[in-house]
């Protein structure tokens, strides 16, 4: 596990460095302290840490592995949060979409990056597409309560520096939206 430093620090010599790693050495070692707050919501990094690796494991069970897209359709808030660092340790890359914004352009984000899964609020599932899963945010939720919470052996997911993080849609000059597509050592400053 690389030293305790701040995200987006280069200070450790580990090459497989990545950005979630830090969560499990501050849970480690400071396990109450607070990671996310949000008005009155809370988690500790012990939360975080239990939380995402079952969420994590969610995720494989329903076949997702190294280099799937899975996104999520939900407001900025801390359950965006959560799924973006579960996403990751599962070896896929998430795809955030703003609920708020128009479903014409959700649908062609979602067509533009052809996700495995799609998470949402179940009241946002209607942006779903034919032909790919999709789950609500409050069955996944309930469905990892009893799930091992455990970290994901990196051998099981086999991530590298090099495979793709994140997909971030722009306006585009053309009016539809561009994915532009971010790596894991671009995301860790490496």
């Amino acid at each position: 596990m690389p030293p305790l430093n701040r995200p987006g620090s280069t200070e450790t010599d580990d090459d497989k460095w990545f950005v979630f790693e830090p969560i499990a050495n501050w849970a480690s070692k400071t396990p109450s302290q607070i990671a996310i707050r949000s008005g009155e919501f809370a988690w500790t990094y012990e939360d975080l840490e239990r939380h995402t690796n079952q969420i994590a494991r969610y995720l494989i069970a329903q076949g997702v592995t190294r280099g799937d897209r899975v996104a999520f359709v939900l407001p900025r808030g801390p359950q965006a949060l959560l799924l973006l660092i579960s996403i990751l340790k599962a070896g896929a890359a998430y795809v955030p979409l703003d609920s708020e914004s128009p479903p014409n352009r959700i649908r062609e984000c979602l067509e533009d990056a052809s996700p495995k899964l799609i998470l949402a609020f179940e009241s946002h599932l209607i942006h779903a597409l034919e032909g790919i899963g999709s789950v609500s945010v409050e069955r996944l939720l309930d469905a990892c309560l009893t799930l091992d919470s455990a970290p994901i052996p990196y051998n099981q997911v086999g991530l590298l520096p090099s495979d793709l993080a994140y997909i971030i849609f722009t306006s585009g000059s053309t009016g539809r939206p561009k994915g532009v597509p971010i790596s894991h050592q671009s995301l860790s400053c490496r």
